[in-house]
């Protein structure tokens, strides 16, 4: 019996629609701090504005490279470019969110929303650099979120493999699917950035991964 129990409640904590045992504020304020945030975009000038958006931290390659402006590889993962964008983002996050901060913890969280989001950032500035794409501003936290994505198949993985849970298998196989479009449809929109989309979800992973082998997960 109480290995039938066992096996139930491992199955359930990789389930979809499993019910949170711990509130999951981080998630919770990182989407609040999100529409805040538009809302001073609107304010300041509207958030499609791009000189209201370059006031408030958009990133551009010409900002870090030739004026130093190193904090908008920061500040940028704030500002969204229109109320579409906010939404789509704010979505990812409230969906993704709740499971990785759960299930690795808020320190873990922490770390892969913010290198995730930074790396992307960090490469568009590179590749400016050194030619290899034009500058444009660059605003969202998609990267960010991508890298919570990333988190949630590495940690699906872990589940499959180490706790030979079924609902991980099945629940990876989906996450792996939707990402493979995601990145599909990244290379068809001129407007969305590939590479902080594709960077994302390879440090979310690669962080969640190694923190997995660590310190296991906390739930």
């Amino acid at each position: 019996l109480n290995e039938t129990v066992r096996l139930v409640a491992v199955e359930d904590r990789f389930a979809f629609g499993h019910v949170e045992r711990t509130t999951p504020w981080l998630t919770g304020t990182a989407a609040a701090s999100l529409v805040a945030m538009f809302a001073v975009e609107v304010a300041a000038g509207g958030a499609t504005n791009e000189d209201t958006l370059v006031r408030l931290g958009a990133l551009s390659g010409s900002a870090i490279i030739h004026d130093g402006e190193v904090w908008r590889l920061g500040s940028f993962m704030l500002l969204h470019y229109g109320a579409v964008h906010l939404l789509f983002n704010t979505l990812g996050l409230i969906v993704l969110g709740p499971f990785v901060e759960r299930f690795l913890g808020r320190a873990a969280f922490t770390l892969i929303y913010v290198v995730s989001g930074l790396l992307g950032g960090a490469l568009f500035v590179v590749r400016v650099w050194q030619g290899l794409a034009g500058d444009a501003l660059l605003v969202g936290a998609s990267g960010a979120i991508m890298g919570l994505a990333g988190a949630l198949a590495a940690s699906l993985w872990w589940g499959a493999r180490r706790e030979r849970a079924l609902s991980a298998r099945r629940r990876f196989s989906v996450v792996i699917g939707v990402l493979g479009l995601q990145l599909v449809l990244d290379a068809i929109l001129p407007a969305v950035s590939m590479l902080a989309h594709a960077s994302g979800i390879f440090a979310g992973a690669a962080i969640a991964a190694a923190w997995l082998r660590a310190f296991g997960p906390t739930s």
